[in-house]
């Protein structure tokens, strides 16, 4: 998937993946949701979001519900919340390690 925004390319296929999580919903239902973050070759972040018709990223159309597919940029400080509360930790180590200090 490619995304454009504000002159700059997010692309999922010269990307590198740096971590996913889904809600646990089984591969077949229409409730999964999946979040992968990606590096692009520049060093940006950003998230490839994706669900179901019945997932938290389902979409009302008249009459229906649809799954759907999309991509958002994130900050380097958006990128350490998502990888905190997704519970990422070798990731977050591995891309902040400057950030990352004992307690």
């Amino acid at each position: 998937m490619k995304l454009i925004i504000n002159c700059q390319r997010y692309d999922t296929e010269t990307a590198t993946t740096v971590a996913t999580w889904n809600n646990g919903a089984r591969p077949d239902s229409f409730q999964l949701s999946t979040e992968t973050l990606y590096k692009t070759p520049k060093g940006a972040y950003f998230l490839h979001l994706e669900g179901g018709p019945y997932s938290e990223y389902g979409e009302q159309v008249p009459g229906a519900s649809r799954g759907t597919s999309r991509l958002r940029p994130l900050t380097n400080e958006e990128t350490m919340g998502w990888l905190e509360k997704r519970e990422r930790t070798e990731a977050l180590e591995r891309e902040f390690p400057d950030q990352i200090h004992d307690a």
